[in-house]
């Protein structure tokens, strides 16, 4: 008999395991960050993992972290593991962070479809888009770069009465990325290569991510 999914907040070593026996085969090898900064971050009570878990086996994982000064989370990474995909783990998962988040808002990192180096990628991250946006999220304007890796950025959480502006979203990821990842790997915004731009004024194409 199939159990009904679970999703547990996972400790430091298992977010270790995790990281290294999927996170770092299901990322880009440009957007993977060291394990140290997220533990550094972790151990700040800034960081968190959970995973879910369906007849005792692994079907998602994701990694937060949380900016107490903005009020926001970051998606840092969000995978359902191989072989698992297309059965609504990622739903779940995101459905699970609308509940967790609360009053706060969750900025989601999604790679810009318009940096894709053929159509295949581009396909696939054009798929990731119409996830997050059939979930709830909404695109802003805002497009981003960091680490040779170009996203472009959703929210969830936002009231019908409160849209966060795309002057906001920049202003906190800038804030977000300079006092937190880029801090604790000692770099500076110009060697972590951090852009955030709006998108009919991103990269040298004049790309609208909208």
């Amino acid at each position: 008999m199939t159990k009904e999914a679970s999703v547990k907040e996972i400790s430091l070593e298992q977010m270790r395991e995790i990281y290294h026996s999927e996170l770092v085969t299901d990322f880009p090898e440009n957007e993977v960050k060291p394990f140290s900064s997220m533990e550094k971050l972790w151990r700040k009570g800034m960081y968190r993992g959970y995973a879910l878990w369906q007849d005792e086996k692994l079907r998602a994982y994701w990694f937060l972290l949380y900016y107490e000064k903005y009020n926001v989370y970051l998606l840092d990474y969000l995978a359902v593991v191989k072989g698992n995909r297309g059965k609504g783990y990622g739903s779940h998962a995101l459905n699970f962070l609308a509940t967790h988040c609360g009053q706060s808002i969750l900025l989601i990192e999604a790679e810009n479809p318009q940096k894709a180096a053929n159509k295949e990628e581009r396909d696939m991250r054009e798929r990731r888009l119409d996830f997050y946006r059939k979930n709830g999220a909404r695109l802003t304007g805002v497009c981003t770069q960091v680490y040779d890796a170009p996203y472009v950025i959703f929210l969830a959480g936002e009231s019908e009465s409160g849209k966060c502006d795309d002057e906001w979203v920049m202003k906190v990821y800038e804030n977000l990325y300079l006092e937190t990842i880029l801090s604790e790997n000692g770099h500076s915004a110009e060697e972590a290569g951090l852009l955030i731009e709006k998108g009919e004024n991103y990269g040298t194409n004049g790309i609208d991510c909208r």
